[in-house]
């Protein structure tokens, strides 16, 4: 079948099978109006022809003439209204299948906004309920992790380093953290290095691991052997700062 002989419903079954959207509809509404129009127009040119005919019949039997082309002009109508209501009655059927998909539409979207705003209201509402989000509680139990686990070598460290003797001052110390986790960079491999600081870097070395530094050096010494575990009197008489 060619696209001439093709009729309004064959036209419509086609793009049923292809299950048009609402814009399509509206559009093959907006074009079933403009066949319409023209079908109407057809119909009043083709009276007027039938009426210029009539009036110029030179047939023996005008009366006859008259009459068949008056059969023709009512089976043209006929013709024309059962096509105008063939055209509508699938302009009413697309334009119900039209509503409900625009139903469909507007009804999905409508539950999408939906499930998003309450989506967005138990956010808020578990972040009422929670005291800090679940990153920053994985975030904060790394770190405490992290203190524990520097504070353990440390104690280790001050286990090793309590055990040196006066003949071990070679011997390489057992690191103690920083506070903030690291060895110092003005840590000494051995207590002789130590004992080689002059006062500016003794100071610093005290003072990067959080404790008072001093002007005098002994002091210096005493206080960082403190702190990491090692004997004092063994190496540094008591004296007073």
């Amino acid at each position: 079948m060619n696209a001439e002989s093709e009729t309004p419903r064959t036209a419509t079954s086609r793009r049923a099978m292809k299950e048009p959207t609402a814009t399509e509809i509206i559009k093959n509404m907006t074009e079933t109006v403009h066949e319409l129009s023209e079908s109407s127009s057809r119909l009043r040119s083709q009276s007027k022809a039938l009426d210029g005919v009539a009036s110029s019949v030179t047939s023996d039997d005008p009366l006859a003439e008259i009459q068949r082309l008056r059969d023709m002009l009512q089976q043209h109508d006929a013709e024309h209204t059962r096509r105008m209501q063939e055209i509508k009655t699938n302009l009413q059927r697309d334009f119900h299948e039209g509503t409900r998909e625009t139903f469909e539409e507007v009804r999905n979207g409508l539950r999408s906004k939906l499930e998003q705003d309450v989506k967005s209201e138990v956010d808020i509402q578990i972040r009422e309920h929670i005291p800090s989000p679940l990153s920053q509680q994985v975030e904060e139990t790394k770190e405490q992790l992290k203190i524990v686990k520097d504070s353990l070598i440390n104690s280790r460290s001050r286990i090793d380093n309590s055990e040196l003797e006066a003949k071990n001052l070679y011997d390489p110390l057992s690191v103690v953290l920083t506070p903030e986790g690291k060895q110092s960079k003005y840590w000494p491999a051995d207590l002789g290095s130590l004992f080689a600081y002059d006062l500016e870097s003794a100071r610093l070395l005290v003072k990067d691991f959080g404790l008072v530094d001093s002007d005098q050096l002994h002091v210096n010494f005493q206080r960082f052997l403190a702190h990491i575990g090692t004997p004092i009197d063994l190496f540094i008489p008591a004296t007073k700062d």
